[in-house]
């Protein structure tokens, strides 16, 4: 039994519509010719078709090739400017890193200086915990001498890691407050009681005690002082003393001025000759060292909450600075007779207790700055008395 047209298959319903369409425009017979004709046309159809599809892919090479060659300098110039960016940061970053390792190695080199540079505690003598030093002087040799309550003088070399050694006994065990090294190479060591010590650490041996020393019997000597003409002033509790080395003679007391009723804690010798002392009470004295008299400087009106100057140094241009208790730093101007005034422009200094000044050289001559004080103390009691 044959089968409806409409019961076959889509495809074979297709090929027969194709066909009879054909049929229809061409009126082409049936048979073998028809078929021929047929054939043809569908393979004229299916060249048609693939000539379209490579006309359409060779346009869409044509528009790629356009494409690129007309995008190709903005792509250039995308690349070199995203080349250059990169090799900008990389210079920049190399840069970075460069700076980086200089103040790596000045901070490393800045680290070492200060870890070579910082104080290092003196190891004590078993023993000698409880010695208190109150003088400490660089001898010629490079030695430290050290004095000060114990009843011994140490040396000490900075070179070696030894602790300091006794080397001499002292007499008596009295406090010895203030060393200096003569021009001769003889240590003259001063203290309690009116001690007077002379010392030669070439020659060793014990110190020689300086006799009939003028003043009060408890009378202590904070501080000494070789003149240039090669005389030694020794000052203290109510006592100024004057001693020359070359002779066998005992010190003389000061001739003028010499009813004083404070201490002398520091003495310094001016440029033009004169010995400018300080100490308790707004105490400053100026002696002349020739005929050994002094003239009390008045500080008339006393500078509020001053009780004690513990140091004085001279500047390159003649004037004085003080520093001592709640005095913060002070100028004075040792050719005229104004009192001290307070150094502008520190007022955090004000409250601070000074023991000494050094001055930096480097820095420009009248200013502040060329003062420095390393031994502060912001509470009481500071120093043994």
């Amino acid at each position: 039994m044959g089968v409806s047209f409409g019961q076959q298959p889509w495809q074979a319903r297709k090929r027969a519509l194709d066909a009879a369409a054909l049929n229809a425009e061409w009126e082409m017979p049936d048979g073998e010719i028809g078929k021929v004709i047929r054939q043809l046309r569908r393979r004229g159809e299916a060249a048609r078709r693939r000539a379209g599809v490579v006309s359409l892919g060779l346009f869409i090479v044509i528009l790629a090739g356009l494409a690129f060659y007309l995008g190709l300098p903005f792509w250039q110039q995308y690349v070199d400017g995203r080349r250059l960016t990169l090799e900008e940061t990389t210079a920049s970053i190399k840069a970075s890193e460069t700076r980086l390792d200089a103040e790596t190695a000045e901070l490393r080199a800045q680290l070492i200086g200060a870890l070579k540079d910082a104080p290092q505690p003196v190891p004590k003598l078993t023993g000698m915990e409880n010695n208190n030093y109150l003088a400490a002087l660089q001898l010629s040799s490079g030695n430290v001498l050290l004095v000060g309550t114990g009843a011994d003088i140490h040396l000490w070399n900075p070179e070696s890691e030894l602790p300091p050694l006794p080397v001499v006994k002292l007499p008596g065990f009295e406090s010895h407050e203030a060393a200096i090294e003569l021009s001769d190479g003889r240590v003259l060591i001063a203290g309690a009681n009116k001690t007077l010590l002379i010392w030669d650490p070439a020659g060793g041996g014990q110190p020689q005690q300086i006799p009939d020393t003028p003043g009060p019997e408890d009378a202590t000597f904070f501080t000494a002082l070789q003149l240039k003409d090669g005389r030694v002033m020794v000052a203290g509790d109510q006592t100024i003393v004057l001693w020359d080395p070359e002779s066998d003679g005992p010190p003389t007391m000061l001739r003028e001025g010499s009813s004083l009723e404070t201490s002398i804690f520091r003495m310094a010798q001016l440029t033009d000759g004169r010995v400018l002392a300080v100490g308790e009470d707004n105490l400053i004295l100026l002696i002349d060292p020739i005929d050994f008299t002094g003239r009390l400087i008045s500080t008339n009106p006393p500078q509020e909450g001053v009780t004690t100057y513990w140091t004085v140094l001279e500047m390159v241009d003649g004037r004085v600075f003080l520093a001592g208790d709640n005095s913060g730093l002070q100028i004075w101007d040792p050719s005229g007779l104004a009192p001290p005034r307070q150094l502008p422009g520190v007022p955090e200094l004000e409250n601070e207790r000074f023991f000494a000044l050094l001055r930096i050289d480097e820095v420009n001559a009248g200013d502040p700055a060329r003062v420095l004080n390393p031994h502060t103390c912001r509470r009481a009691p500071c120093r043994r008395r």
